[in-house]
């Protein structure tokens, strides 16, 4: 009896070494299998990604989720999603409300009496607005230097506006370096024109980066010269030399009609830097 007990005994204190094993064993196959299988899906995922053009590390993989740990703000996701078209939208929204605000101010100071100090001030108000919102809106950069000539030319009038000596000498001198400006703009439009075929923005998006290479050095003379120009207009140092005159010579509500002129200028690099 005492033989039967100690092997039953032995059996029974042998029985939870087995099993656990046992269970590592089972465990330590799941593993395996389920790195397998997330090996298949990764493969299968990059696979597919790189079919439909899409780039960075796959949603819920290791990569990503370490990606995720050292970016917490998840910049890069940020700028691989985000559509620049959807960002020049949204630009130019926040412009246009900002152009009408700032309108509407200018428009309620002026009737106080500047509007009153010489002819066809309404007139030129609307026609410096229509210019101001059609560059906002348009996506041809030929429509765009329209629109800044537009803007441009009754800015003139509304420089002039009141008479007497130092606004004339400042709007001749405002007119003179505009002009040279809109020349420019107009060069580097036509140069652009004869290397890729279109002024639309939405198909120089496109056919861009199609360019040989032994038309890249025309590009980039274009942009620079654009670039100038719309620099110009913008009245950024050192081509600023136009701006003090004009702001100080400007009635009240024209300078701060002028304040959202020059804007318009920053806003065409940014849409011309865009589509490089």
């Amino acid at each position: 009896c005492v033989s039967d007990f100690g092997r039953v005994y032995a059996s029974l204190d042998a029985a939870p070494a087995e099993m656990f094993t046992q269970a590592l064993l089972a465990a330590q196959a799941t593993g395996e299998r389920d790195e397998a299988a997330e090996a298949k899906r990764s493969s299968e995922g990059t696979a597919n990604r790189e079919q439909s053009g899409q780039t960075g590390p796959i949603p819920g993989s290791d990569a990503e989720r370490n990606a995720r740990a050292q970016d917490p703000l998840n910049l890069d996701d940020f700028r691989r999603r985000r559509d620049p078209n959807e960002l020049i939208r949204r630009l130019s929204a926040l412009m246009l409300v900002l152009t009408s605000m700032l309108a509407l101010a200018s428009l309620v100071f002026s009737l106080a009496r500047w509007d009153r100090s010489g002819p066809h001030f309404h007139t030129l108000f609307q026609l410096m607005l229509m210019g101001l919102n059609g560059a906002f809106l348009t996506g041809d950069i030929f429509n765009l230097f329209v629109f800044f000539e537009i803007m441009l030319a009754a800015s003139y009038g509304l420089l002039l506006h009141g008479s007497g000596g130092p606004r004339v000498q400042a709007g001749l001198h405002f007119i003179a370096i505009n002009l040279a400006a809109s020349s420019l703009f107009l060069v580097g439009a036509s140069m652009l024109y004869g290397i890729t075929g279109t002024l639309n923005m939405a198909d120089l998006a496109q056919s861009i980066p199609r360019l040989a290479e032994t038309d890249r050095g025309l590009l980039h003379a274009a942009a620079g010269i654009l670039a100038t120009a719309f620099l110009i207009k913008a009245a950024v140092w050192p081509l600023n030399f136009w701006l003090v005159p004009a702001y100080s010579a400007a009635t009240a509500p024209v300078g701060a009609l002028f304040a959202i002129m020059t804007k318009v200028g920053i806003y065409a690099i940014l849409r011309l830097w865009m589509l490089l």
